[in-house]
């Protein structure tokens, strides 16, 4: 997925409020669940608390919910390759990966040089043009290489 004619395209990823959304939903709904049951057993109660906290914690290690994980800049290069900023400072190269998805609202971007940190990014996260030229670029690149999938709307 590269082309020397693509210039590098640098966005600030720090404020992405869909990830925040699904993360918060995702923890919410599995307390929540735990008032549906009238009076549970406190096997039941303990163990459904602990699912609701590995999942905040799940999130936290992606970096969804902050943490020195979390993403606040990504690069893509000419060549292809993508620079990955993280909040602890630290810059990591990486490939995107198959596992990708473009929609013309929502872009679910991984890299398999970054195991386990997926990207959630949607059109309001970053601005328009931002987006635009993130998708048409994904786009472009899956022309040249089929590795990111559309899913059309």
């Amino acid at each position: 997925m590269s082309s020397p004619d693509f210039p590098t395209l640098n966005l600030d990823v720090r404020t992405r409020r869909a990830e925040r959304a699904v993360a918060g939903f995702t923890f919410i709904s599995s307390v929540a669940s735990l008032g549906l049951l009238q009076q549970p057993p406190i096997t039941v109660a303990a163990v459904m608390m602990c699912a609701a906290m590995g999942i905040g914690l799940g999130f936290r290690a992606i970096g969804w919910i902050g943490g020195a994980r979390r993403l606040t800049r990504i690069s893509w290069q000419p060549d292809g390759t993508w620079l990955l900023s993280d909040a602890a400072g630290r810059t990591i190269e990486a490939r995107l990966s198959g596992a990708s998805r473009v929609t013309p609202s929502v872009l679910w971007l991984r890299w398999s040089g970054r195991a386990g940190t997926p990207l959630l990014l949607a059109r309001g996260d970053v601005s328009s043009d931002e987006f635009r030229r993130l998708v048409v670029r994904l786009r472009l690149s899956d022309r040249l290489s089929p590795k990111v999938v559309h899913a059309e709307t």
